[in-house]
């Protein structure tokens, strides 16, 4: 089984998450009982992530949202798999400040699973990484290049 981590929530939550730990904690210290409630929420925040389960023994793969060991998502058969191809793609961004505006350009890799009449994104990142996870896949599948 292979377990390709794709993010977790974006950095503003994630520290939000901080802070409602921190302040949770706080009003539970003042025995306030909606700090426990402040906690769960915290937590929540902070701790989740996402990812993509292979199983190749039994060719299905499964998009999930957990937190620590749950992971939560459907597995879906991937029998028919015909090719993992690897692109690469520029991606621009637009960035306006009062009256400054930049434009900035990052290649990103993607990964794709693709059968007969469809193409599944698997995972998208720098291109070490997504070569290097599209290898172990196309190993464990027995897939050439």
């Amino acid at each position: 089984m292979i377990k390709i981590k794709t993010g977790k929530l974006p950095t503003n939550f994630v520290f939000l998450g901080g802070i409602l730990l921190i302040i949770g904690a706080w009003r539970l210290f003042l025995y306030e009982w909606y700090g426990a409630l402040i906690v769960l929420v915290g937590l929540f925040l902070f701790l989740i992530n996402s990812g993509v389960l292979v199983d190749s023994l039994n060719k299905k793969m499964k998009n999930y949202v957990g937190m620590l060991s749950l992971k939560f998502g459907k597995w879906t058969d991937i029998s028919s798999l015909k090719i993992i191809t690897v692109t690469k793609s520029v991606e621009s961004q637009k960035i306006n400040v009062l009256s400054i505006s930049r434009t900035e350009k990052n290649e990103v890799y993607k990964m794709f699973f693709e059968f007969e009449n469809s193409k599944i994104l698997i995972l998208r990142g720098e291109k070490d990484y997504v070569q290097n996870i599209a290898k172990k896949i196309k190993a464990e599948f027995k897939i050439n290049d």
